[in-house]
């Protein structure tokens, strides 16, 4: 039975130590001038402005097409599900000759996973 109980107890502790998230599709745009041969950029997280920063995504190099003028990129940035999350965000350019650019701007993204309460129903003024 002792055996039993701690299981439990444990079990119980590790449920209690699992964090949700919410995976929240963002699409990132940017200009990029051609002077150097580009092989491809990576975007960054962050939990501050001033990191630290982790990868987030690397986009190959694409040729623009049909009059676009800036470069998009789309990938799941994970937020605290039920909450109000800020995220920063920094880009690189990778050359083909394999250097790196300085930093993009850094810029921020404040997610918004928490649910309001239904309205009440059938609302209304009863008279006596």
């Amino acid at each position: 039975m002792k055996k039993i109980l701690i299981g439990l107890v444990l079990i119980c502790a590790l449920f209690a130590q699992v964090a949700y998230g919410a995976d929240i599709s963002t699409t990132f745009a940017w200009e990029q001038s051609l002077a150097q041969p580009v092989a491809s950029w990576d975007v960054f997280r962050g939990t501050s402005a001033t990191g630290p920063w982790t990868l987030l995504k690397n986009q190959a190099y694409y040729a623009l097409t049909g009059g676009a003028t800036e470069y998009q990129t789309t990938s799941l940035v994970t937020v605290a599900d039920s909450a109000q999350t800020t995220v920063w965000f920094k880009a690189q350019t990778l050359g083909t000759n394999g250097l790196r650019s300085v930093d993009s701007g850094i810029i921020s993204k404040v997610y918004d996973t928490r649910v309001a309460p239904v309205a009440p129903a059938g609302f209304r003024v009863v008279t006596p």
